[in-house]
This record gives C-alpha cells, sequence and structure tokens, in this order.
C-alpha cells in the first residue's frame, strides 16, 4: 500500500462515519418532528436532505478506486447507509405517489 492507497482509505473512512451520523441525524429529527407534532407543537425540525447520499457516494467511488487488499470497508456498509437515509426513501414514495394518476389509476 502506499500513501495515496492510505489517504483514500482515510478519506472513505471519514465520508462514510460522516454520511452515517447525517443519515442518523435525519431520523433523529423525523422521530422528534413526529413526536412534537402528535404533541401539538409546530417547531419544525429541519432535515439535511441529500447530504448522506453525496457524502456516501464521494466514499464509495473513492473506495472502488482501491485494490482489492486495502479495501477497509466492506461494501454493505454503504448499502445500509443509503438504506436508511429518509431523502432516498422519500423521494422513492414522492416518485410512487406522483405516478398515479387523478382516476385511480397507474400510469404507463
Amino acid at each position: 500500500m502506499n500513501v495515496l492507497h492510505i489517504a483514500m482509505s482515510i478519506a472513505s473512512v471519514l465520508l462514510t462515519g460522516f454520511a452515517a451520523l447525517v443519515a442518523a441525524m435525519n431520523i433523529g429529527c423525523v422521530i422528534l418532528w413526529w413526536r412534537h407534532r402528535s404533541a401539538g407543537v409546530t417547531q419544525n425540525m429541519s432535515t439535511l436532505p441529500f447530504v448522506p447520499s453525496i457524502a456516501i457516494g464521494s466514499a464509495a467511488v473513492l473506495h472502488s478506486g482501491l485494490p482489492a487488499d486495502a479495501r477497509i470497508l466492506p461494501a454493505w456498509v454503504f448499502w445500509t447507509i443509503v438504506a436508511s437515509d429518509l431523502t432516498l426513501v422519500v423521494l422513492g414514495v414522492v416518485f410512487l405517489l406522483l405516478r398515479r394518476r387523478p382516476g385511480g389509476r397507474e400510469g404507463s
């Protein structure tokens, strides 16, 4: 392993940690917003949309550029963070809702 591989590995791990932290904070904000809404509080909880997606995408690109013996993280780590990011879940739901026509039939 040369210095470039070490730097890419460290950057990939740091970006993955940052993405996991922001994704967890987004989940926490949504939970707090839901609890406050059910209690009648109208305070808004802000999330950071697409920040975990951009960070984990960058980390995966850096990680894929490494040789197999220099890779620190397994691939499931990236997919777990992507699956836990609420922004992508909301985008999927919005996409499915927008595909429906006003008559109740699904679009083609």
